[in-house]
C-alpha cells in the first residue's frame, strides 16, 4: 500500500511539474507573437518627370513621381541671367503641381531656364514618408538619388526654353 501511495504521489508531482512547464512555454510563445516585427521598406528606384506650361511668359510645372504621398519637394527655377525662384510642393497620388512662376509678376524674358526638383534628407520629411523611404532614405535608389554630407537627397533637373 505504501508503494502505491508513493507511486501516486510521484505521478502527481510529475504531472504538476509538466503542467507548469507547458504554461511557461505557452507564455513565452505568446510574448513572441505580441512583439511586432519591424518591416523593411521596399527599394524605390526613384523617378521624376516634369512638364512645364508657359502662359503669357509665366511658367507652371506639373510632375509625376513614384515617391510616396506627402513627400515634400522643392521646385527651383533659374536662368543664366540670375533669376531664381522657389516653391514647395507636396506629392499626392504620384503627382505634384507648382504655383505660377513669374518675374516679379511680369513675363519672363525669352531664353533658357532650368527647373530643378529636389527632396531633402529623410528626417525633414513627414513621418509617413520616412516609413516608406526608410531611415536616412536607405530605400531610395537610382540615378536621381545623391549621397551628401548630411544625408541622401533626390535631385532632378531639366532645361527648357521660354
Amino acid at each position: 500500500m505504501k508503494k502505491i501511495l508513493s507511486f501516486l504521489s510521484l505521478l502527481a508531482l510529475v504531472l504538476v511539474i509538466g503542467a507548469c512547464g507547458d504554461n511557461e512555454a505557452t507564455n513565452v510563445d505568446a510574448k513572441k507573437e505580441e512583439t511586432p516585427k519591424e518591416e523593411v521598406p521596399k527599394k524605390i528606384n526613384v523617378n521624376i518627370d516634369v512638364n512645364e506650361e508657359t502662359t503669357d511668359g509665366k511658367a507652371t510645372f506639373t510632375g509625376t513621381t513614384n515617391l510616396p504621398d506627402d513627400a515634400e519637394l522643392m521646385i527651383t527655377l533659374t536662368n543664366e541671367n540670375g533669376y531664381s525662384g522657389q516653391t514647395k510642393v507636396v506629392v499626392e497620388n504620384g503627382v505634384f503641381e507648382s504655383e505660377q512662376f513669374s518675374n516679379k509678376g511680369e513675363a519672363f524674358e525669352p531664353g533658357t531656364y532650368q527647373v530643378k526638383v529636389t527632396m531633402s534628407i529623410a528626417n525633414t520629411q513627414p513621418e509617413s514618408v520616412q516609413k516608406v523611404i526608410g531611415e536616412d532614405s536607405k530605400s531610395l535608389e537610382g540615378e536621381l538619388v545623391e549621397d551628401g554630407e548630411i544625408g541622401r537627397t533626390v535631385s532632378y533637373s531639366k532645361d527648357f526654353e521660354i
